[in-house]
């Protein structure tokens, strides 16, 4: 059996690194999850300006037709035919063509952000992934010590 001065030492040794494990292991989790908040605050934004863009391209769509259907009316004025017929073909032409690109854009802002959306929890996983890691890192390095003390000084069952 070893010196217990010498056990003592030891085992005050080894508490300090774990003390001084643990700590890097809080520190290094801290880390991860500053850096979960910054990239859902990167999500926020992303998502409000793919958003934002969207509203923006309805609304010149919508601009568009009117200035269209406006301009269809001034020329059918002046020409001195009516609603109908042709006149009243290329409106629907107009705003049938202007449902199709709001439609379309629809599709786009839904596609926009399942993907943005994707990237965030594939990031989310990422970090869980690492969080697991260090911890399970942090549980075999106490148990690595734990064995070395058996080891070293023989204090299994005898």
């Amino acid at each position: 059996m070893a010196d217990p001065m010498t056990l003592s030492f030891y085992v005050a040794m080894q508490a300090a690194g774990a003390i001084g494990s643990f700590l890097d292991t809080q520190s290094r989790i801290q880390m991860l999850q500053l850096g979960k908040s910054v990239d859902d605050a990167m999500y926020n934004a992303n998502m409000a300006t793919i958003e934002a863009n969207a509203a923006k391209g309805s609304q010149a769509s919508m601009d568009a037709l009117r200035e269209n259907l406006g301009t269809q009316l001034v020329v059918q004025a002046a020409r001195g035919t009516g609603g109908g017929g042709t006149a009243g073909a290329l409106a629907n032409k107009s705003v049938k063509s202007t449902q199709e690109d709001l439609a379309q854009g629809r599709l786009n802002l839904m596609a926009q952000k399942a993907n943005l959306k994707t990237q965030h929890i594939k990031s989310g996983l990422e970090v869980l992934a690492s969080e697991t890691q260090l911890g399970q890192q942090f549980r075999k390095e106490v148990f690595d010590m734990a064995a070395a003390d058996i080891a070293l000084f023989g204090l299994r069952n005898k």
